[in-house]
């Protein structure tokens, strides 16, 4: 399972890029853009917890 998503600088903050289509991430018909750098590594972070953990998995 590959990690889905990441995060990318914007003019006013940072976006949550889906990174199979290369556009930001829509939450309930919001786009993750212009978010603190926290916010969107935690949600990087909890949108990815599935791949994130099949891979340490792997590691073991």
């Amino acid at each position: 399972m590959i990690e889905r998503y990441d995060i990318r600088q914007d003019d006013h903050g940072w976006t949550v890029l889906d990174v199979v289509t290369s556009r930001p991430l829509v939450i309930m018909h919001v786009p993750q853009v212009g978010l603190d750098v926290r916010d969107a590594l935690e949600l990087v972070d909890t949108l990815d917890w599935p791949a994130i953990r099949e891979r340490r998995s792997f590691q073991d």
